[in-house]
Order: structure tokens, then C-alpha cells, then sequence
């Protein structure tokens, strides 16, 4: 295919593609713009649900042990591996 070249109006033609292709890329800053929007509004709610349900888990957790609410943070050595937590029975010195 052959394209043929017309000297009319040759530098309008250019400038003619670069607004086009500024128009293009407004429009496209645009979208992208309201799909950060949306899909942020969207993670935020993913994160509100998923705060949600920790609560309620750790409020049904805690209302099966009887209102004890246990937390275990990660720095801390776990009952299952420490050989100095006390087991049921065991008594306690808290004399000082």
C-alpha cells in the first residue's frame, strides 16, 4: 500500500496527529485516573470486611473461652515449645 503525500496543509497534518495524540493521552490519563479510583474504593472495602471479620472471629474466640481474649504477639515463644510455662497444678511463688 502506498501512501501518497499531500503538500497541502503538510505541517497542519502533523499538528493535527499531535493534538490528536495529546487528546489521546488526556483521555487516557482520565481513565486511569477513575480506575485508581474505583479499584482503591474497592481494596479499602476488602480491607474494612476483612477487619470486620478479625473482630468478630476474635470476639466469638474470646466469648468460647469465656470472655478471655488472648493475644499472641510474634516475637513472643509459644506455650507448645517453652519449657518454663507453668501447667495446670504447678504453684506459683509471688512472694518477693
Amino acid at each position: 500500500m502506498q501512501v501518497s503525500e499531500t503538500h497541502i496543509g503538510g505541517q497542519s497534518i502533523a499538528s493535527n496527529a499531535g493534538l490528536a495524540a495529546f487528546e489521546v493521552a488526556v483521555q487516557q490519563q482520565e481513565r486511569f485516573e477513575e480506575t485508581l479510583e474505583r479499584v482503591s474504593e474497592k481494596q479499602s472495602e476488602i480491607v474494612d470486611d476483612l477487619e470486620r471479620r478479625v473482630e468478630e472471629t476474635r470476639e466469638r474466640k474470646a466469648a468460647e473461652r469465656g470472655g478471655v481474649d488472648i493475644v499472641v504477639r510474634a516475637d513472643e515463644p509459644t506455650a507448645s515449645g517453652d519449657d518454663n510455662t507453668e501447667k495446670r497444678g504447678n504453684t506459683v511463688n509471688v512472694d518477693a
